[in-house]
């Protein structure tokens, strides 16, 4: 018999979500100026209310399924409605930086999931069904 593991109990306050931002597939090229052999330059941008800044990845050069493997860790400020964005984007040398889509996760659904979630989301707003692998985990500093 499988033991479930016991579900944690939050005070959701002093929150922390590690956001590891894995990997894409399928990112849309936007970067039609390159002719059909290039790809996007994508990189991802997080946003949470209590975060004082946006945190972003570095940009993979011409890779429509980038690798990025880069760990953040953001400051929660009300774990009941905060609502994490990955926005992914084309960087662009020399216009505006394209938006390809984006993802958007309550912070609460990583607390229904007991603090740890790992799972391929749908990038909102792509053409090219992309899809963007992340690994949230989200634990509180008692005082």
């Amino acid at each position: 018999s499988s033991k479930t593991p016991k579900q944690k109990s939050w005070n959701y306050k002093e929150g922390m979500l590690s956001v590891t931002v894995i990997k894409a597939t399928n990112v849309d090229n936007l970067d039609q100026d390159e002719g059909e052999h290039g790809a996007s330059d994508p990189y991802v941008e997080l946003e949470l209310k209590g975060n004082y800044k946006n945190e972003k990845t570095k940009s993979k050069q011409n890779e429509d399924n980038p690798v990025w493997n880069e760990k953040f860790q953001l400051f929660v400020d009300d774990a009941k409605n905060d609502v994490l964005k990955c926005r992914l984007y084309d960087h662009d040398k020399w216009t505006m930086d394209d938006k390809i889509g984006e993802v958007q996760i309550p912070v609460i659904t990583v607390l229904g999931a007991n603090g740890y979630l790992s799972k391929e989301f749908d990038v909102i707003g792509s053409k090219n069904n992309c899809k963007l692998t992340l690994e949230l985990k989200y634990w509180e500093s008692r005082g």
